[in-house]
């Protein structure tokens, strides 16, 4: 087949037959018999001979010649292969027959399923049969009628899962967060006999799979968690697994053969009081070293690895998540998952009992205090080192971490952890931890001036030794000491190094001076965004212009003066009403008070002094308010206030002229300006650094959604230049320069721009299924001849959206041609209007 320009046969037909593959083989590789295909034991027998002609009809054929909507005919007849073919396989299980229609069938929405439920039990009518919830028997396999023992054989089915509660047995197991969510949220009321759900099951699953958020994934979790459930309750009564269909058949009240509901009724006998009796010890095992190799063995053999590597189960050290993803080729984040969802399957309840008998049994609490009476959250890491791996991993699986086994096993208390039985011991709440003495310390040095003497410090430390405090001081703070001072303290707080700098110079500093002091004296070197960072969230410092802080002690200012200030600005914000730039502020209320607040103050300090001010809310732009102003009360961000300046001038306008109208509104830089405008879909670049409105150049939100599709038909056969993609559509929008097109799809995540070449990253799904019906058409001579109404009726027929009129290649005189001359063409024709 000859291949036509910007054409994607190949790839559509390939898409195509990608679908039919997955059509065809979904049945194959399904993953949950519940959830996908009844048992072949559960099945029931075929249908009698007196009805098997109406049982035989195909559905394809069924809806093909009734009256139905234009939706479900589309759907089914435009399906390869459905899940279920005739009439006689969907009544076999009719409800389970839905899910699989509205899983697995395009276009086919919940209506659409109700409305082929309709036709197929109407069907199922005709043959003399009334539609209850199953089929005839086969006639080989005698059908019973007497309703007292199928009444008896319910009873004793629902009887094996006495005290078992739904949907608590499925939270019990740690589903899925997804799943765990899903159930929370559509079962929010009172339990139910677990009996219960297993009789409805196959209505559970159809009310979960129309929910919001519930996939097939999250379904199929479902019916694996439900068998396990089942599975365990059936072996510990000493049932035979061969029995579990049956146990399933009966509850859902599904057919049963003679032979079946005599093994169902035999349950009767079954002695329950084992259940009540049963200790986790005896299953699976009394100590740790016991119990976790049967836990693990539940495991794939993958999630096994990472779970011993990172608990280092078989010696060494415990290993990163960078170091298994690498040996693995996968990401830090998917092993990080991997061990999540393995703790998650061992956090079984029964194993969670056992793990948490035998780490009481093995005293392992005491092995975390060991000789500690009282354990700080600093020293939780340190103290964890004492156990073994297997502990480790088994306080995770019962507690969550050893935090949370600390807060059941123990008395938690201001100063940290006490075992219950050191409580009686202590006569007060003991005040002096090594966590504790840390924080004295820093206390201690903040109130001291530079340079730092060890002596000043230790008139704070009545309890401690001068070596003692020493000692301290450089385990907490890997403090070097020279004489009695203290030369270097690279470990501590950020906080304190900073003001202990400002408190020096005793006036304002830019934070890359404070940055070279820091370095100096304590030895540490921090960035200049971290040092801002620190000093713009403490109450002791303010800023005074960009970059420049100070302390308030330093200030000329007094405490009344600073209240002062306060108390005018929030009457005059009150007046007011709404939001206002510092500059207005200080212009109309603290101009001239030279004398009375001194030579430093400024509008930018005033910034500050609010900024400390929880009465005040301060934002971006020096534009300052009430905290109990709303947003629309005067204050705009920038990039708003730069539309509304565009707007107001009516034209495209320069960086420099946004800046001088944005002038007394707010302060801001011309880059973050040209930011601002580079990452709004409200304005495009025009050229010559000059910028306008997005509607004004190319139309209103219709229009811009006409262009961004028409784009990406364009770009679909691969890169091309702006300069190409302009001329290509111009037949369609007319003449567009470069520059603001390449700034307009800049704003769409499904376009990436290099230098002056596009590239489309991934089409969006309806322009994806446009193409596909598109190029088959033509494929087949429709529309090829100019005409488009054929190919319209064609896109229509397959359900596709209607892009012929936004559809570069066929609007385009050169799409005739292959992509690499298109290039060629639009040279051409470019010189040709310079007359070369």
């Amino acid at each position: 087949m000859e291949e036509r320009p910007g054409s994607r046969v190949s790839e559509g037909s390939s898409r195509l037959m990608v679908s039919m593959a997955r059509q065809e083989t979904f049945e194959q590789h399904s993953i949950e018999a519940r959830v996908e295909r009844a048992p072949e034991q559960d099945r029931v027998p075929g249908p009698l001979p007196e009805v098997a002609s109406a049982l035989e009809i195909k559905i394809k054929d069924l809806v093909a010649e009734s009256e139905c909507s234009v939706r479900l005919r589309n759907a089914i007849g435009g399906s390869k292969e459905l899940p279920i073919n005739t009439v006689a396989d969907y009544m076999r299980d009719p409800e389970q027959a839905r899910v699989y229609f509205q899983k697995h069938v395009q276009n086919l929405g919940r209506k659409s399923v109700s409305e082929l439920h309709k036709l197929v039990v109407a069907a199922f009518a005709s043959g003399g049969i009334s539609f209850t919830n199953s089929v005839p028997s086969d006639s080989s396999a005698e059908e019973l009628d007497d309703s007292a023992e199928r009444q008896r054989a319910y009873e004793a089915a629902q009887r094996l899962f006495q005290g078992l509660l739904f949907p608590d047995e499925i939270l019990d197991r740690y589903p899925s967060v997804r799943l765990k969510n899903l159930l929370l949220n559509t079962y929010s009321e009172d339990p139910v006999p677990f009996s219960e759900f297993l009789s409805a099951f196959g209505d559970t699953l159809h009310h979960l799979g129309s929910q919001k958020n519930c996939g097939r994934k999250s379904l199929q979790e479902l019916a694996r968690i439900t068998d396990d459930i089942v599975a365990e309750r059936v072996k510990a009564l000493g049932i035979r697994e061969e029995c579990i269909p049956i146990v399933r058949q009966v509850l859902e009240q599904r057919p049963l053969r003679k032979e079946e509901l005599a093994a169902v009724l035999a349950f009767e006998a079954v002695d329950l009081s084992a259940l009540s009796k049963s200790d986790p010890a005896a299953v699976w095992g009394a100590s740790i070293s016991q119990i976790m190799p049967r836990v693990l063995a539940e495991l794939t053999a993958r999630e096994q690895e990472v779970i011993k590597r990172r608990y280092a189960l078989d010696g060494g050290e415990p290993e990163t998540l960078e170091r298994i993803s690498g040996d693995y080729g996968v990401t830090r984040e998917r092993i990080r998952q991997i061990e999540a969802k393995a703790l998650r399957k061992m956090r079984n309840k029964k194993v969670m009992k056992a793990l948490s008998a035998a780490l009481e049994s093995e005293d392992t609490i005491d092995l975390i205090f060991s000789n500690r009476k009282i354990i700080t959250d600093e020293q939780i890491g340190s103290a964890a080192k004492s156990l073994t791996p297997g502990q480790r991993l088994a306080i995770d699986i019962s507690y969550g971490g050893v935090k949370q086994f600390l807060e059941s096993e123990s008395v938690q208390t201001e100063a940290g952890w006490i075992l219950e039985r050191y409580m009686l011991e202590l006569p007060e709440e003991p005040e002096i931890l090594a966590g504790s003495v840390r924080q004295r310390l820093v206390d201690a040095v903040l109130k001291q001036s530079l340079p730092i003497r060890v002596s000043s410090v230790a008139e704070h430390f009545p309890d401690l030794t001068l070596d003692g405090i020493r000692a301290e001081l450089a385990d907490s703070f890997d403090a070097t000491i020279e004489d009695d001072l203290i030369a270097s303290a690279p470990r501590l707080p950020a906080s304190a190094r900073y003001i202990l700098i400002l408190r020096k110079a005793g006036h304002a500093l830019h934070c890359k001076e404070i940055r070279a002091v820091n370095h100096e004296i304590f030895g540490k070197d921090d960035s200049i965004q971290q040092i801002g960072s620190v000093l713009g969230g403490l109450e002791e410092v303010l800023i005074v212009a960009r970059g420049t802080y100070d302390l308030y002690e330093n200030l000329s200012l007094s405490e009344e003066d600073i209240e002062a200030i306060r108390n005018t600005v929030y009457d005059a914000l009150t007046v007011r009403g709404e939001f206002v730039s510092v500059k207005i502020l200080f212009s109309e209320h603290f101009q001239g008070t030279t004398e009375q607040y001194g030579t430093q103050f400024d509008y930018y300090m005033l910034l500050g002094i609010l900024q400390d001010d929880e009465r005040f809310d301060v934002r971006r732009g020096l534009m300052v308010g009430l905290t109990s102003f709303s947003s629309g009360q005067g204050f705009l961000g920038l990039n708003e206030e730069i539309i509304a300046v565009l707007s107001e001038a009516g034209r495209a306008l320069s960086l420099e002229e946004i800046a001088e109208a944005l002038e007394g509104r707010r302060d801001t830089f011309l880059t973050s300006i040209a930011t601002s405008l580079d990452n709004s879909p409200f304005a495009v670049s025009v050229g010559r650094g000059h910028y306008d409105l997005t509607d004004r150049v190319f139309g209103d939100e219709q229009r811009q959604q006409q262009l961004h599709t028409s784009c990406c038909l364009a770009l679909s056969p691969g890169p091309r230049s702006a300069l190409a993609l302009a001329e290509l559509i111009s037949p369609i929008f007319g003449e567009y320069h470069t520059r603001p097109l390449k700034g307009f799809l800049s704003g769409y995540k499904d376009f990436e721009i290099k230098g002056d070449v596009l590239h489309l990253r991934e089409e969006p799904p309806e322009v994806s299924a446009y193409l596909e019906v598109r190029d088959v058409a033509l494929d087949e001579g429709i529309g090829t001849d100019g005409g488009l109404g054929r190919l319209r009726d064609f896109l229509a027929l397959h359900g596709a959206s209607d892009y012929t009129d936004l559809d570069p290649y066929l609007k385009h005189p050169i799409a005739a041609i292959n992509d690499t001359s298109s290039e060629d063409e639009i040279l051409d024709k470019l010189l040709g209007d310079f007359g070369v």
